[in-house]
């Protein structure tokens, strides 16, 4: 895996979900953890070259009210 040197790790409230930053930019890349329902992966797809956001189903997430 490339770029793997570039992500800094940070953990907030519970520390079960690992948040995967560029230490250049500072986007948020991916998370994965233990989630509310169990294991869980998130993935920013903005992120990646050719993602229509339009054609995609978005899971919504209340981070303030978790």
């Amino acid at each position: 895996m490339q770029g793997v040197a570039n992500l800094t790790d940070n953990q907030f409230g519970k520390r079960n979900v690992h948040h995967l930053f560029c230490v250049t930019c500072g986007i948020k890349l991916f998370a994965h953890g233990q989630g509310p329902t169990g294991p869980m992966v998130a993935i920013d797809v903005r992120c990646l070259d050719g993602i229509d956001l339009d054609t995609i189903d978005v899971q919504k997430f209340d981070r303030k009210n978790s």
